[in-house]
Order: structure tokens, then sequence, then C-alpha cells
């Protein structure tokens, strides 16, 4: 059995409702076009990948994967920062879809958030 195959299975086993509500409640705030306190906002998220994205690229265990959600979707907010968003976004929208093809890249893309945070407010 391939793993779509497995996702298929499960998809008609699960309830995602649990993710899903939580998510759809979608906070409503401003986003500036640039963060607010950028370099304390790229220090955390340095912090984040030193320290959390080792162990989540290794596991890739769905709860741990929301949990990192839920911390970069409170710094995103909190620093108002569009590219953070973005990123917690589609990692959502991929986690809700079950797409365990692109969650993997897109987790260990996270990597370069610090460096095009940035790039993109001081270039």
């Amino acid at each position: 059995m391939t793993k779509a195959q497995i996702v298929a299975e499960l998809k008609k086993f699960l309830n995602s409702t649990q993710f899903t509500e939580a998510t759809d409640k979608q906070p409503s705030y401003q986003v500036s076009l640039k963060p607010v306190r950028l370099p304390e906002l790229a220090a955390k998220l340095r912090q984040e990948v030193e320290l959390t994205l080792p162990h989540l690229r290794e596991t890739l265990v769905s709860r741990e994967i929301k949990q990192f959600i839920q911390n970069l979707e409170m710094l995103g907010q909190e620093h108002q920062s569009t590219v953070l968003l973005d990123y917690v976004a589609t990692l959502k929208q991929q986690l809700q879809d079950f797409d365990w093809d692109n969650i993997p890249k897109t987790v260990a893309k996270f990597a370069e958030i610090p460096e095009q945070l940035i790039m993109e407010n001081y270039h």
C-alpha cells in the first residue's frame, strides 16, 4: 500500500472538523506592509529554525505541526508579518488537505523565512 493510498483511506475515517473548526475562525487583524519590531521577530524565527525545525523535519508529527502553526501565527499577528502569515496559511491548508507530498517541503522551507523577512524589508 502506497503512502497516497493510506492517506486516502485515512481521509475516509478521520474527522478533520477538530482542526478545521479551530482554523476557520480567522482572527481579524490589520497587517501592515512592514513587520513591526523586525529584529525581534527575526531573532524569534531564527530560534525556531535552530530549536524546533530539525525535530519537526525529522518526525513530521501532525500534532507538532499544528502547534508550530499556532506559534508562528501568533508571531505573525503580533509582528504584523505578511510573509510569515502567508507561510502559515500555506502550511495550514496543506495540513487540512492531508497534502503529505508538500508538507515536508513547506516545513523545510521555513528555514528561509527569517532571511527572507530581512531581505524584503531592508532592500
